[in-house]
């Protein structure tokens, strides 16, 4: 069992989540076949598994296994725990991730107000617990509460001087930077790239997640060649390191994909966006949400290259994919018919066109006319 563990939490930090998962499962399954188990036990590898499904995108079931855990721990502990505490938490975060942020910020603040009374106001959890309200706040679109709350959560942190300091300046710099207030965010995010490379390394995970996002700020604040040499920068760090995980390599792909996206660099984004989708294919499966807008990043930059005849197989792979597994009426699924109208009236295919018109496509400003593949300039709708 604790091989089990110990290879879960080994490929949890080597962003294998998959594997990962399936050896947390597999204890889960011995732990309930287990007549004699703990109840904590029980609680801790359930919790774990269901932890591992949030960073898989399995909301459901991740509220489920959370659920699970916290009656449990309610009923081993008390309901002014620290375990239950932390499935409030967990269950907080997975509230704020579908978007219920009024729920997840009261369950934030019952796992505060328990940390507080074990565990006093200057402690990592407590921190913890104000950073999650502030997410959840952001969620709620209530940016000046949640920066306030991201700044008292910094200010333990600061005092405390715990890793999870860079990763609250990263959190206060992008908030500060869709507040419009990049000289801040600017400022946030170099604080915990100095941080990062002084504690960890010059070539670090963590030193390229700061520089990836110091590039989001940048771009956003106008200045373009400062942000492509931070996103160079990442996506060397990442290619070079051995511990870098393909998640990690998968996200800076995609994020320097979109970044030349927006800048009409549809040829050069090309390659970084297959790559990134190869990356998310093998992280979260060819079914999830993430892998999903990676193919429309593909797709979009073929067709901004006029590769029409390479776009037409992804597209219909596509909207295959999306009939067996969502509404083939919601507003993806009409867009997805309306490139392929699109393309097949490019084609000169009508019974083509006809196919792929369902009841209730057809607007009166439709004309067929070539649909821009992508109205946000990001290239996935990220």
């Amino acid at each position: 069992l604790d091989a089990l563990a110990a290879h879960s939490s080994v490929q949890y930090e080597l962003g294998d989540y998959g594997a990962a998962l399936a050896s947390a499962e597999s204890l889960l399954d011995i732990r309930r076949r287990t007549p004699d188990t703990a109840p904590a036990d029980l609680a801790l590898a359930i919790n774990n598994v269901g932890w591992l499904s949030f960073n898989l995108g399995e909301m459901e079931r991740a509220e489920t296994l959370h659920e699970e855990a916290l009656r449990i721990r309610r009923k081993e502990f008390g309901d002014r725990s620290l375990p239950v505490a932390e499935s409030l938490s967990n269950l907080g975060v997975v509230y704020a991730e579908t978007a219920r942020c009024a729920e997840a910020v009261n369950l934030h603040q019952d796992a505060l107000k328990i940390r507080e009374e074990r565990l006093g106001h200057d402690h990592p959890k407590v921190a913890e617990s104000l950073g999650n309200i502030a997410v959840a706040l952001e969620c709620d679109k209530q940016p000046d509460l949640a920066l306030e709350y991201y700044l008292k959560s910094l200010e333990i942190e600061r005092r405390l001087n715990v890793p999870e300091l860079s990763s609250s300046l990263v959190n206060i710099g992008r908030l500060y930077a869709r507040m419009q207030r990049f000289d801040e965010a600017e400022a946030h995010v170099n604080e915990a790239l100095e941080l990062d490379r002084a504690v960890r390394g010059e070539d670090h995970a963590y030193v390229a997640y700061d520089l990836r996002i110091l590039a989001g700020i940048l771009n956003s604040g106008g200045n373009v060649e400062r942000a492509e040499s931070c996103l160079r920068r990442a996506l060397d760090i990442v290619e070079r390191l051995d511990t870098a995980s393909e998640y990690e390599l998968g996200v800076v792909q995609a994020d320097y994909a979109r970044f030349l996206f927006r800048q009409k660099r549809f040829a050069e984004a090309e390659p970084l966006y297959r790559a990134a989708l190869t990356a998310a294919t093998n992280v979260y499966g060819i079914d999830h949400y993430r892998t999903a807008r990676l193919r429309v990043g593909v797709i979009d930059c073929l067709y901004r290259q006029g590769k029409y005849e390479d776009v037409e197989p992804l597209l219909l792979e596509f909207y295959d994919w999306h009939c067996a597994h969502r509404d083939i009426n919601d507003t993806d699924g009409r867009g997805l018919r309306k490139r392929l109208r699109s393309l097949y009236t490019r084609f000169d295919k009508p019974d083509l066109v006809a196919k792929y018109t369902l009841p209730g496509d057809i607007k009166p400003t439709d004309d067929n006319a070539d649909p821009d593949p992508d109205t946000d300039g990001n290239g996935d709708g990220a």
